[in-house]
């Protein structure tokens, strides 16, 4: 064995014993801070915008009869992210292009 071989392997060896004390620790898990209650959406006086046209009045009513802070309009078979968010109302619409859903999150 080659004196190369020797450090390559030793530091191996040393690699492997370190490995498994680090990472061991469970990581305590961080609270993100969400929105207060004030900042949280509600969709229950928008029931009248269901089967409406999409159009920009229309979104900017939503966004502000709902109080959030946010808005994604959502196309039919689009990709979305999963995280919830109280602070962000989602508008689904249907394939004609109408608010089919909406909901916070």
């Amino acid at each position: 064995m080659t004196h190369f071989m020797k450090n390559f392997y030793a530091a191996g060896l040393l690699a492997l014993a370190i490995a498994p004390s680090t990472g061991c620790i469970a990581a305590s898990p961080k609270t993100m801070p969400g929105p207060s209650s004030t900042e949280a959406c509600s969709t229950e006086q928008l029931t009248d915008l269901i089967g409406q046209p999409a159009s920009e009045a229309n979104i900017a009513k939503a966004s502000q009869v709902s109080g959030a802070r946010s808005v994604r309009v959502i196309k039919v078979g689009a990709m979305v992210t999963m995280d919830f968010r109280t602070d962000r109302l989602n508008i689904e619409l249907s394939k004609d292009g109408r608010i089919a859903r909406l909901r916070c999150g």
